[in-house]
């Protein structure tokens, strides 16, 4: 069934939701060890595929009355799931500003993390994943919307 409701068809909340998946599998690859560019991982929930999709086509709810409460929900909780990437980031990608001029030469751009930073990583990405459990619950709550009030 190719259900359509204010120019938005219910595939295309299926596959902003599996885009939304792929970025957070590609966030526990980080925190699990594997070498991840960081420019694959968007921090601004604007930039990943997720946010394209709700910041353009998603708008569009969020106006209607009908889903404008699920659709602020569902803003929501992407905009922790960034929050708490951002946290998994900074541990990963951030060197520390204050760093003497020797090891500024000696470490270039890259950054040793440490067993208790990737203990803290490892926690905001436990958070980051319930966060993300409840954004795509909510997403399954809109497409059963869409289909009622179609």
């Amino acid at each position: 069934m190719n259900v359509r409701n204010n120019g938005l068809h219910i595939q295309d909340i299926a596959e902003a939701k599996v885009a939304h998946m792929r970025w957070v599998k590609r966030a526990s690859h980080l925190v699990s060890g594997y070498d991840i560019d960081k420019n694959f991982l968007p921090i601004e929930e604007t930039a990943c595929s997720f946010g394209k999709w709700f910041y353009t086509h998603g708008i569009f709810l969020l106006r209607d009355e009908k889903y404008e409460d699920l659709m602020e929900r569902i803003g929501e909780l992407h905009i922790q799931v960034h929050d708490y990437y951002r946290e998994i980031y900074d541990i990963y990608f951030v060197l520390p500003q204050k760093r003497s001029l020797l090891h500024k030469i000696v470490t270039f751009s890259s950054k040793k993390v440490n067993t208790k930073d990737k203990e803290k990583a490892s926690e905001a990405y436990k958070s980051l994943e319930k966060t993300s459990t409840q954004l795509i619950a909510l997403l399954e709550e809109l497409k059963t919307a869409l289909k009622t009030y179609k």
